[in-house]
């Protein structure tokens, strides 16, 4: 299985109902490269409340020494950010753990930010129709 170096922590940045995870790239402990980096976010009670993945360098030109993931939908709260590499036959690392507080959704705020995404949407429509 991969593994990430000793003492390899993850830099959590807290955004609105959103947060954005950083990691130092895992190593291949047994020559398989790394295809896929997981993340989630778990309550105090230990339930998955989101979840998302990437996959790294292996398949681009570029090697990367950091990975970044990103977790949205969040309510507001305090959440345990775990994030593993995995193989190409689905071994995985053992996780790398971090605690975030995150100043999550409010319904009142999510109705009219989905308003303006609806009415942004409905401009570029008009604005591609009649250019």
């Amino acid at each position: 299985a991969p593994a990430f170096d000793a003492g390899t922590e993850l830099t959590v940045t807290p955004g609105y109902a959103e947060c954005t995870v950083t990691v130092p790239a895992a190593r291949s402990t047994d020559g398989m490269p790394v295809v896929l980096y997981r993340v989630s976010a778990k309550n105090s009670r230990g339930v998955t409340v989101a979840k998302n993945w990437t996959m790294p360098s292996y398949y681009r030109a570029v090697d990367q020494d950091t990975v970044e993931l990103t977790l949205s939908g969040l309510a507001s709260g305090t959440f345990t950010v775990e994030v593993t590499a995995e193989n190409a036959y689905g071994m995985q690392s053992a996780p790398v753990k971090a605690t975030v507080t995150v100043e999550g959704e409010n319904a009142f705020v999510n109705i009219f930010t989905r308003i303006a995404a609806w009415f942004g949407s409905l401009k570029a429509f008009f604005v591609q129709l009649f250019y």
